[in-house]
């Protein structure tokens, strides 16, 4: 996976995951409270690593690695030696309502 390029990667991550380009710009949005429009994801994913457009992207490794729970190092170079086994949870899944414990 070294080989790929961090806009493969980034492509590959959102397609395991099963989101739309729409809906990784709005989560970095909201994660990062900067405006990411789809197309700034978009150009990301077919950018190659020299780029012009990676300068920007660097400054939003943290978020997406937080939205996606992968390490910068994955991301940014294919590196696996700090690989998490972290997953990504639905939304619905995450905040489903607990029953509420009976008080004594």
């Amino acid at each position: 996976m070294a080989n790929q390029s961090i806009g493969t990667r980034l492509h590959l991550l959102r397609i395991e995951v099963g989101w739309s380009i729409e809906e990784c710009a709005y989560r970095l949005t909201l994660s990062s409270n900067r405006l990411v429009s789809p197309c700034d994801w978009q150009t990301w994913e077919r950018a190659a690593d020299s780029d012009d457009s990676m300068v920007v992207f660097q400054s939003y490794v943290d978020p997406i690695c937080a939205i996606f729970a992968v390490a910068p190092g994955w991301l940014l170079g294919g590196d696996t030696s700090d690989a998490s086994g972290a997953q990504v949870l639905e939304m619905s899944k995450a905040f489903e309502r607990q029953k509420p414990v009976p008080k004594e």
